[in-house]
Parts: structure tokens; sequence; C-alpha cells
């Protein structure tokens, strides 16, 4: 065959391309392997630790098992030397332990062996706890992995995808390209030259796709990463180590943490869950293993009770469902019903947490218009209130993949017209998820009502019939198909966490009237009490979200501590939970009376309240026994609030801790956070507080305030009379 019929490559291009492409194609490949390293690195680092808590407990196994063990272990020998648990012996080695009177090399030899099995054994069934106070080595390079692989896990992710999409290709093309001058060229067969040309266009393509230049912001982004520190990785942690947790869950699953994610399902049931598909595609969040199997369990059972006790992450494991579904179903519909105060929360957790789009639907702001989500798809939310008008615009054959109801107590009263309403919308729904944090095992007619929602069978009947012995086995078989609930102590086996959870509320028009008129006055410290304002805060969005925040922690068997920088608001707080068991500290009251009352919350039963100015209270007291904590406004530092949060989150805490930020959207509020996280990342980057403070000084002058005041004024004030 003839020369003339392939045409012949620009040589300098392709040897250039060559090395370029097979350089970024080569170094792709072993950031792909690397991240294999760091998953081993964490298992390492988590097992290590295992091992070492595991070593401690030996103390509580007397020496006495060891003639269990078949070895013919002379255990009176080592009770007559001193040797009365394991953990004595765990630290001798063979050597020495052969030197204790009646131990030969064979016994010790078989002590040794003995001991190490069991080390092991008590490994296997123990969960990690990360301990903040810990000097142990071991204790602080599992945090150093896992935020190493925190921070790369987004790089991880799109170097696999390029990987996953050019790599072989790349390798094709390199071996196609038998020829790489001109000379041999001249002199190669027609096949030779066949396969060069198409390798050559074939990296042209690859070129032209832009995948040096992606590839290569991705190499460059990684490398920064060898900049992390340890210090970086525990500040990050005893900021919020939520994330480190949920993590190790997913790349480890010892043997203690599996029973505990079922909680009551059958084996045979939960083996079936197990086995569902749930496509994290579109989700922007790590699950753990407990999470993992709720959203499994929505998915695969499709018409249930979600009952997880608060702060376990109902919302996430919901979002997880419906993130799963929009992956394999296009333009899909969702809806989220829930309480009007948590309706702009939930907007922002599904943009924060997955690719999902949120439509706000409800009455108040004027007539509902669905036309956007009915078109479109994504995740509807709206309000109990707006149930009615939200059906009467729905097109009367539209499909709902999921319907999501949070706080489902709101119906449990099948005659309420929000529970009519609600139940002429799940007939559109193909499944239908209700979430509430009240234990409902003792309350079996409120049950019974909520699976009515979700079940037309004859299972409420076997629920009523067993509902006299709810604690047995039988009862929580009746009701696994339909209803899960785990505590905080079946899957959280490490340390307390402490979550933040902001609580983004629309104002109330009470709100916004007095809101306006401070505005007006442009004064900065008053329109900081955004949602105090008026004499009566009972319609005060924040009010009513605060009263049921202290509802669920009450059900939980929760304490409270509700802090503020005013006076005046605490005031106003006490007055709205006047009829509750609540406490109060305030500035003018003495050191001794203050621990005088932090002692009379101690000894008070679940659901009391302590309300106290953040100044007061933030500060030289220990408030282990509260594990919510409410804060009614963003305060102006930091410090102050990781102070006050330091009361309640500290040794001594037996339970995670739940941390509330009651915000307004679209007023001040907004600017105090953005001014917090400002000041947080500042004091990140300085060694001590007095270089903080010089850096943050500019943060809150009289320039950002009047900004910030200014910004209010167009914002409210363009369409009221001056």
């Amino acid at each position: 065959m003839s020369n003339s019929n392939y045409y012949k490559p620009d040589f300098k291009v392709l040897v250039k391309y060559i090395r370029d492409i097979s350089a970024v194609d080569g170094r792709m490949l072993s950031i792909q392997e690397e991240e294999a390293r760091a998953r081993q690195a964490i298992e390492k680092a988590a097992a290590d630790l295992r091992i070492k808590f595991a070593t401690k407990n030996l103390s509580s196994i007397p020496v006495s098992e060891l003639s269990g063990a078949k070895a013919g272990i002379r255990v009176a020998a080592l009770e007559k030397a001193g040797y009365h648990d394991l953990s004595q012996l765990a630290g001798r080695s063979e050597a020495s332990l052969s030197m204790i009177n009646g131990i030969g090399e064979a016994q010790a030899k078989a002590i040794r062996q003995t001991i190490d099995l069991f080390t092991r054994r008590m490994a296997e069934t123990t969960s990690v706890r990360i301990d903040a106070d810990s000097k142990d080595p071991e204790n602080w390079n599992l945090v150093f992995e896992l935020y190493k692989y925190m921070r790369k896990a987004p790089v991880y992710k799109d170097v696999a995808d390029i990987n996953s999409r050019y790599h072989q290709h790349i390798a094709k093309a390199l071996s196609d390209i038998k020829i790489r001058n001109s000379l041999r060229w001249v002199f190669s067969s027609a096949k030779a030259k066949e396969s060069t040309v198409s390798g050559y266009e074939t990296l042209i393509v690859i070129d032209n796709d832009n995948y040096q230049v992606r590839s290569k912001n991705l190499i460059n982004q990684y490398e920064t990463f060898r900049l992390i520190s340890l210090q970086d990785a525990k500040r990050e942690f005893l900021s919020n180590s939520a994330p480190f947790y949920a993590l190790l869950d997913s790349l480890t699953v010892s043997s203690a943490s599996i029973s505990s994610v079922y909680k009551d399902i059958p084996s045979s049931l939960a083996e079936e869950i197990e086995r569902q598909e749930l496509d994290t595609s579109l989700l922007n969040a790590t699950l753990r293993q407990y999470q993992i199997f709720g959203a499994k369990y929505a998915l695969h059972q499709e018409n249930v009770l979600l009952g997880d006790e608060m702060g376990l992450g109902k919302t996430i494991m919901a979002i997880a469902s419906m993130a799963s579904v929009a992956a394999k179903v296009s333009n899909a519909h969702f809806l989220v019903v829930c309480p009007a105060s948590v309706l702009i929360n939930w907007c922002r957790e599904i943009e924060k947490h997955s690719t999902l789009k949120a439509h706000l639907l409800h009455a108040s702001k004027g007539k509902i218009d669905v036309d956007v989500w009915q078109q479109n798809g994504g995740v509807a939310v709206t309000n109990y209130e707006s149930l009615d008008e939200l059906y009467d615009n729905m097109d009367r054959d539209l499909h709902i993949e999921m319907l999501v109801v949070d706080e489902a107590h709101y119906i449990k009263n099948p005659k309420a017209q929000r529970t009519k309403y609600l139940m002429k919308i799940r007939d559109k729904a193909k499944r239908t998820l209700l979430m509430t944090g009240t234990p409902l095992e003792n309350k079996v007619d409120e049950m019974c009502n909520l699976i009515g929602i979700l079940r037309q069978d004859d299972l409420i009947k076997d629920v009523q019939k067993y509902a006299f012995m709810n604690q047995s086995d039988e009862f929580k078989k009746v009701i696994a198909p339909v209803y899960l609930r785990r505590v905080r102590e079946d899957v959280l086996k490490e340390l307390p966490e402490m979550e933040d959870k902001p609580q983004w509320c629309e104002m109330s028009p009470s709100d916004k009237d007095a809101y306006v008129e401070v505005v007006k006055e442009g004064n900065f410290m008053t329109m900081r009490r955004v949602g105090y304002l008026q004499d009566d805060i009972s319609h005060s969005s924040k009010a009513v979200r605060l009263l049921e925040l202290c509802d669920m922690a009450k059900d939980e068997g929760r304490k409270i501590i509700v802090f503020s920088f005013y006076l005046d608001t605490i005031s106003k707080v006490c007055d709205l939970l006047k009829d509750r068991d609540v406490f109060r500290i305030s500035g003018s009251t003495s050191i001794a009376d203050r621990q005088a009352i932090v002692d009379e919350f101690t000894n008070s039963k679940a659901g009391s309240i302590l309300v106290s100015q953040v100044l007061a209270g933030g500060t030289g007291l220990n408030i282990q026994t509260a594990s919510v904590v409410i804060f009614c406004e963003p305060q102006i530092k930091p410090s102050l609030e990781t102070q006050a949060i330091s009361r309640v989150y500290r040794m001594g805490q037996v339970r995670n801790v739940l941390v509330y930020h009651l915000l307004c959207s679209d007023t001040i509020d907004e600017d105090m956070v953005k001014l917090l996280e400002n000041k947080q990342n500042i004091f990140d980057e300085y060694a001590n507080e007095s270089e903080m403070a010089d850096a943050t000084k500019s943060l809150a002058d009289k320039e950002w305030i009047s900004s910030v005041v200014e910004r209010q004024r167009k914002l409210y004030l363009a369409s009221v009379p001056q």
C-alpha cells in the first residue's frame, strides 16, 4: 500500500503529547493508588487504637481466666507472684515471664499467646473512641489520617472519574503509536502507520477535551495537601467531630457496630434491606452505617415510620433516600411536609447535602405556585398549614416519588383537616416516610394512627393485639416492617458528638413588623434582637421553634440550656416558658447563687430549661446535665459561643450534644453568621488571641456595622413610607 494513503503526523507534536499525557496519566493513576493506601492507613490506625483500648481493658480480666485456655498455665504461680489481672502481664515479654517462679519457657509462650488472643478478640468488638484529651499517639494518628482523607476526598473522586473516562483510551493510544520519528515513518508498514495515526488522533481528541488542564489542576490541588499538619487535624476535630466519625464509620466496620444498626429488625429482613441499592452520586455527605441502613430501610420498605432519637440525622437519611431515587428517575418529584418553623432549614439542608433543587411552597407567600416544581421536579417543601392549598393546586395526575413528613406527630389525629389532606397527597406518592423522634412504643394509639397513614392492611390489628407487651420480641417483630427506631446509645459508641444545627426560620408577620421599625431607627444592637422585639413573642418564628426544640428534648429525656446576650430576651423567653421547669441566670445573679441554680438544675427532671445570659452562664459553670444548647441569636465573637457550649460539652457528658442556633433569614442574623465564620477562619490562621484580635478588629468596626444597617434598610424600607 502506498505511503500517500496516510497523512504524516507532526512528530514533534506527537512526541510532546506522548511525554506530557503519559506523565499526567501516570500521576493521576498514582493518586488513585494513594487513595487505596490512605484507606489502609485509616484501617490500620483504627485497628491500633482498638488494640490500645483492648489492652487497657485487660485490667477487667482476672488472671484466673488463663486457666480456661487449656494450655496448662499455672495460674497459682502467677497469683503468688502478685499478678491479679491480665493488664499486669500484657507488657511482659516471654523472656521476662519465664523468669517468674513456676513459669517456664513453654508456659511463658502460652501466656503471651493467650493474652494476645484475648486482646485481638476484645479489639474486634470494641468501637473506636477518639479522646479529645488523650496524649496517646495512636489517638491522634487516627485523627490525622482521617483529616487528610477528608481533605483529599473530593480530589480522589474527581481523579477516579477522569481516570475511568480517559486512562484506557490513553493506554491504547500509546500502544498504537508504533512510529515516533520521521525516519522510521519512511520504512514502516502501512499497518504501523495506520495504527500510529489512530493513536495520534486519539491523543489529539483527549487533549482537545482539556484532559491535561483538568488533570493538572487536580494534581496541583492534591500537592497542596502535603501542607496539612497534625495541628490542623486536631483543631478541626475539636471543632466538629461528626464528619470524622462518619468517615471512620464508612471505611471501617467492627462487629460491635453491626447489630446496633439493625436494632430490632429480624435478621432475614435486615439482610434484604442491606442488599437494597443506595445511590449516593447526588449526595454531598458521608453517611454513617446506621444512616445508610435507615435510608435503605425507607427505600426497601417504601412506607415507613422512622423514629430515630433526636440528633441521629433523620433529615440526612431522608435526603439520601430522595437523592438515591433521583439518581435513577429523571425529573423526579418529592415533597417534604414539616412545621413552618423548619421550612427554611429543610430547604438549606437539601441543597447543602445534595444536588437536588428545593422549592419552598407555602401559603404565607401568597398563592402557592407549584408550576416550576411540577414542570422540573425536585423537592417541594411545605408546611402543614399549606397542605389544603397545595393539594388544590396540584395536577391531578402528578406522581410523587417520595413523600417525607417531618414531626409526624402533627398528623396523629386522623380527623384533623391537615391529616385528611395529607392522606390525599399520600395517594399520589409511591413512597411515604414519616419521621418523629418521639418514642411511640408506649403510645400505641398514636403509633396505630400513623401506621394507618402508611398501611391499609392487618398490621394495625397485630400492633393492637400485642400492644400490652410492647417490650416483647413478638411486638418488635410485628412493627419491624414499618417502624425503625435507634437511640444514641445504640449507634454512637464513641465519645459523645457535638452537632451544630442552624435553625433558619422565616419571620412571622409580627416579627417583620417589629423588625422593620428597628431597621428604621438603624440601631445595630436592637436589630440583633430580631424575633424577640415584640412584647409578646409567642407568635415569633424563633419562639415557635424554641418551643418545638424544648418539646423534642423533653420527649427524649434531655435538659436544655438557652443562651442570649440580652437581658430583655431572656426575660421574654422565661415568660414564654413559664409553664415549664425553668431556671434563670443573668448578669446580676451572684456567683454563689449561680452555682446553687446549676445544682438545682442538675437535680431537676428531664425537660428542665436553664435560661441564661451568655456572659453570665457561659463561663465558670459545669452544666453537663444538659445536652441541648440553644442560642437565641448569633454572638459577636466565636469565643462567646465556644465558651458557652463548653459548659455542656465537656468531660462527664454522656449524651451527644445538640447545639441549635435560632436564625431568621433575610435579616441581620445572616450578616452575623458570616461575621462569625470570618472571625473563626482568621482565628484558625493565627497562633494566639492577641494576633486574632488585631486581625479581626476591622470585622466589627463602625464601617462594617454601618454597611450592615444600610443593607437592611435597603432591603426593608424601599417600599415602606419614610
